[in-house]
């Protein structure tokens, strides 16, 4: 009867986008929304579970808002399948409320078993998941709609709804965008492929249809496409530099990415032309033969803190210093690829963009300001320079600093520590929803002088990044539209 005392843990997690959960070894039950497991890239949907073998594994919510129940208990995996979300709550709930003793011990184990037996039951919707999932990745070899409607039995009427319902598109749409995204990665691949090979590599027997579709949706032709391609290039950085790349109307073959800081691919929202690139995770060891591999005319290279720089012999490397601001890093990424005849018109529309927001803050030039940035275990208060976006809203827009800020790019305060600076204005930035709400409920935060003149602006700043003309130009129209609707003075 001891055993029976030895509880485990089941915990409950609300995530929302970027948020991040430490795991032990468990199984994990999501109930609404989605993420996935860092390390072994599972994508766990509400009704889905998996189990987690290894410490140190991180669940990563890219988008919208997640609910999870965590159980930590030793578990041999076996097959497990999607579930009714309502059936999985009932179950969870009851385990997860279970008191600490004996009986409590004894009910929370029925429960387990009872869960184990519902997450092992096999429904007609995963032997259509299973189904169409195959026909998605084969980029329909497999036979068409209504051959898969017969496989399941259904009609095809039946099968497109449950489809549309399933994958929030048309099996036309769909295929058309995993035909499209997959050419534009075998075109970046395989630079000696013609378009008729390419197009018969996704299913598409006509070349001239293809180059239609293709242009229908991506805006240009497969040909056009192509010539931003060259030349060659791959980016051996820490830095995204396809920022500069992609104004300077190339896109790189192979770049860097961060998988647990972006929302989509690991990279900024503003970035989604470096579809078909392939993206390699910046904050683990770079590989020399991604480069060597990849059939590149030149990589360019940034230092990177504590690795000494390996000889690449399949193509030229410049190294690119590092630079004072995102005008520098555009010169050098132009001299570098032969554009520097494109960069006048880069850094003008940046300009024109700057005086139209700059504009906006004319009318308060004597208020004092702050940043912050609201996280899930801490606040963050940086300086007024040594970062790119300090240096734009202090030196470029000409905000005016609160006195007493670090000297540092941040420090970790308290809401006392900035009771104290208590500035006139605020920028919160880069924080999540429900961290920011968590903060708005206190009474240190409602006794700011910025919160009650309603000069608290947190705009949806989480991919805001002014280093690169692209990431400065979305950023700029972001912040343009917020200040000029009336709604984001945010009230206490």
């Amino acid at each position: 009867m001891t055993e029976a005392l030895n509880t485990f843990r089941v915990r409950k997690h609300a995530l929302q986008t970027g948020g991040q959960l430490a795991l032990r070894p468990s199984l994990i039950v999501v109930v609404q929304g989605a993420g996935f497991t860092y390390t072994e890239k599972k994508r766990v949907e509400a009704g889905e579970a998996c189990f987690v073998m290894k410490s140190g594994e991180r669940f990563i919510v890219q988008e919208g808002h997640c609910l999870l129940y965590q159980l930590e208990v030793e578990l041999t995996p076996f097959p497990i399948y999607r579930q009714p979300t309502n059936e999985l709550v009932e179950c969870l709930e009851r385990m997860h409320r279970c008191p600490e003793t004996l009986p409590g011990s004894l009910r929370q184990r029925r429960y387990l078993y009872q869960l184990l037996e519902q997450l092992s039951e096999r429904h007609q919707e995963q032997t259509f998941e299973e189904v169409t999932s195959l026909w998605l990745e084969e980029l329909g070899k497999s036979g068409t709609v209504s051959d898969l409607a017969s496989e399941l039995n259904m009609s095809l009427p039946t099968f497109s709804r449950q489809f549309k319902k399933h994958y929030d598109q048309s099996p036309k749409e769909l295929m058309h965008q995993l035909r499209m995204q997959r050419a534009k990665e075998w075109m970046i691949a395989h630079p000696d492929w013609t378009i008729a090979k390419i197009a018969e590599r996704v299913s598409i027997n006509d070349e001239f249809y293809f180059s239609r579709l293709f242009k229908k949706r991506e805006g240009v032709s497969p040909r056009q496409y192509r010539k931003r391609l060259i030349p060659r290039v791959g980016i051996w950085s820490q830095a995204l530099l396809q920022d500069h790349l992609l104004a300077l109307g190339i896109q790189p073959v192979i770049a860097p990415s961060f998988p647990t800081h972006y929302r989509s691919n690991g990279v900024p929202d503003y970035l989604s032309e470096i579809e078909g690139t392939r993206l390699y995770d910046a904050s683990t060891t770079i590989l020399p033969e991604w480069f060597e591999t990849s059939n590149l005319d030149l990589v360019l290279r940034t230092p990177i803190q504590g690795e000494s720089p390996p000889l690449l012999t399949s193509c030229p490397v410049i190294d690119i210093a590092k630079q004072r601001c995102w005008k520098d890093y555009l010169h050098a990424v132009a001299k570098a690829t032969d554009t520097l005849e494109r960069t006048t018109a880069i850094i003008h529309e940046v300009e024109m963009l700057e005086t139209v927001v700059k504009q906006q803050f004319e009318f308060n030039q004597n208020v004092t300001w702050a940043v912050i940035w609201i996280r899930d275990s801490e606040i963050r208060l940086y300086g007024s320079t040594g970062h790119t976006m300090l240096d734009f809203l202090f030196n470029e827009i000409g905000l005016r600093a609160v006195e007493g800020l670090p000297q540092t790019i941040y420090i970790t305060i308290d809401l006392g520590t900035l009771q104290q600076l208590d500035p006139d204005g605020l920028f919160v930035l880069w924080s999540q929803p429900a961290d920011v709400e968590r903060v708005r409920g206190t009474k240190e935060w409602q006794m700011l002088r910025a919160v009650r003149m309603g000069r608290v602006f947190q705009p949806d700043s989480v991919d805001w990044d002014p280093w690169g003309p692209l990431g400065r130009m979305h950023m700029l129209r972001q912040l343009h539209t917020y200040i000029s609707d009336l709604n984001c003075f945010v009230c206490p």
